[in-house]
């Protein structure tokens, strides 16, 4: 989560696209207008600095985002004919920088003294334009809203002039539709029995919290905000809401990733022992890539380079695409002369634990790699890639080719977009025979979840489980390396970095295993 544009029109409406029953139509007809706001929006921090030369009110602020520093735009405003209404935000947000993660929004109320409510929730810079909408409290005496922006790199963002709209209709807290207590209720127990810590919280308060800030909503759609909250409190950086606008975003983008990843029912081409004269010295092959996935080359006669993207597929062909084009590369590879390994984790931002273990399985073995570890410490170890595994998908055939390499000689690399099934994979390979770790510190999303999408596709994914080793070392947060390196700050990882180089260094120390137990 690693981890936007909305439309208005389409936000007050899209909700009764459920089915209702006349209750519940009969409420959201009762609800239905709503009030436009003068806005004064400004932009009051950029890049962790106060802003130079606040725009404010224009068709479009434009904004620098930087890694690790907000940018933020606000709007405050006194409440005396807002108190006990529901609020709704509209913009159009912009990005021109990938690496912009996730798009933070962040409602807080106040009384004469202190803050009374807070309401926040990060987005998906890539589904749309945003549409928030939460609860004013009764008692509220001034509200702030602001825009914040989460990212790795350096870009630009622009947004449109954000539009606030508040319901004619005071409501009661706790106040809304039927479907959307439903809704509430559910995410309470899929919490409640699912959460790997659900004994560490106050489970009574957060849902007084939930339920305050959805009052007034009218269907399920405008609970958005207020379960992105519910997820936030949570405080465990796995669990999250995801909207249904989001969840489909996601599916489009792998599914496009997986049209130009299915497996090719040719052979792959071995790679030439032939050096390429615009190569770096030391290189002899000419990297090959396979879109979306990974790339892959040989250099210093031996040593097989492997980057891993993410990915996983929305189906099952996608995901045994993904695992074939994996192992298909690290076939290639082998059979090219690599006998050590590399394998760069560094631009791997997630997706499915089961096709990347599985592809894996010629440098992870047959034997026990690890697995995950619920509250109640049962233990569910990770089988994916082995005969005769009844719990999990087959994405190879026992005629498939694979290779014995549990022994060799491997790097992983990884730093901190390394995220979720790419520290699964990392963690499969702790305790292994002469292997070490590379970079920076990876993301921190090194658990599994629980992730059944609800009925209109949106979902309250809820981490259920940590992750352990082979050993049975339970790993949490962030995974440190091995050996720290060097930021290589923005760029793009190479396979000619300075971070290649010093792992090949190490794996030419290393020689090559021939224990039985590795065949």
């Amino acid at each position: 989560m690693r981890f936007s544009h909305l439309l208005f029109a389409a936000f007050i409406s899209a909700g009764l696209a459920y089915a209702q029953s006349p209750v519940e139509q009969q409420f959201a007809s009762a609800s239905s207008k709503l009030i436009s706001l003068q806005g004064d929006f400004a932009l009051q921090t950029e890049c962790g600095k106060p802003a130079k030369s606040p725009q404010r009110n224009e068709p479009q602020l434009l904004a620098s985002v930087c890694a690790g520093q907000p940018t933020s735009i606000e709007w405050s405003s006194p409440t005396e004919k807002l108190a006990g209404r529901r609020i709704y935000l509209e913009t159009d947000v912009r990005v021109d920088h990938a690496a912009v993660r996730e798009i933070i929004f962040l409602m807080t109320s106040f009384d004469d003294t202190k803050f009374i409510s807070h309401v926040g929730g990060t987005y998906h810079p890539g589904i749309g334009a945003l549409k928030l909408s939460t609860y004013i409290p009764e008692n509220a005496k001034k509200i702030t809203l602001a825009l914040q922006f989460n990212q790795w790199g350096e870009g630009k963002a622009s947004i449109s002039t954000p539009r606030i709209f508040i319901s004619e209709q005071t409501y009661a807290a706790g106040e809304m539709c039927t479907n959307c207590k439903t809704r509430l209720d559910e995410s309470l127990e899929r919490v409640r029995r699912k959460f790997l810590f659900a004994d560490r919280i106050d489970l009574a308060a957060m849902k007084n919290n939930l339920f305050l800030s959805a009052s007034g909503a009218r269907n399920v759609i405008e609970l958005d905000t207020s379960l992105k909250e519910f997820a936030r409190v949570l405080n465990e950086p796995h669990t999250r809401f995801l909207s249904t606008a989001e969840v489909n975003f996601m599916k489009q983008t792998m599914a496009q990733s997986q049209q130009t990843s299915q497996p090719t029912s040719q052979p792959p081409k071995p790679l030439q022992p032939t050096p390429q004269a615009n190569e770096p010295k030391g290189h002899e092959n000419k990297p090959a890539e396979e879109p979306g996935t990974v790339l892959s080359t040989v250099f210093d006669s031996d040593i097989g380079y492997l980057r891993i993207h993410a990915g996983g597929g929305v189906d099952f062909a996608g995901r045994a695409g993904y695992a074939q084009q994996i192992r298909s590369a690290l076939n290639r590879l082998h059979a090219a002369g690599a006998k050590r390994w590399i394998i760069d984790l560094r631009a791997h931002g997630g997706g499915s634990t089961p096709p990347l273990i599985a592809a894996m399985r010629p440098l992870l073995g047959s034997g026990k790699i690890g697995g995950t570890i619920a509250a109640d410490k049962s233990n569910s170890p990770w089988f994916y890639g082995m005969d005769g595994n009844a719990n999990s998908e087959d994405y190879f055939s026992k005629d498939d080719k694979i290779f014995m390499g549990a022994c060799a000689p491997t790097v992983l690399l990884m730093g901190a977009q390394t995220s979720s099934s790419a520290e699964a994979l990392v963690i499969s390979f702790k305790a292994r025979a002469k292997t070490r770790f590379f970079g920076e510190p990876t993301s921190g999303y090194s658990t599994s979840v629980f992730d059944l999408p609800f009925s209109d596709g949106s979902t309250l994914a809820v981490t259920n489980a940590q992750l352990a080793d082979r050993n049975g070392r339970i790993y949490s947060g962030r995974i440190e390396p091995d050996e720290a390196l060097l930021s290589l700050g923005s760029a793009a990882p190479r396979e000619d970095d300075a971070w290649v180089t010093t792992a090949a260094r190490w794996l030419k120390s290393n020689n090559i295993s021939t224990r039985p137990d590795c065949q």
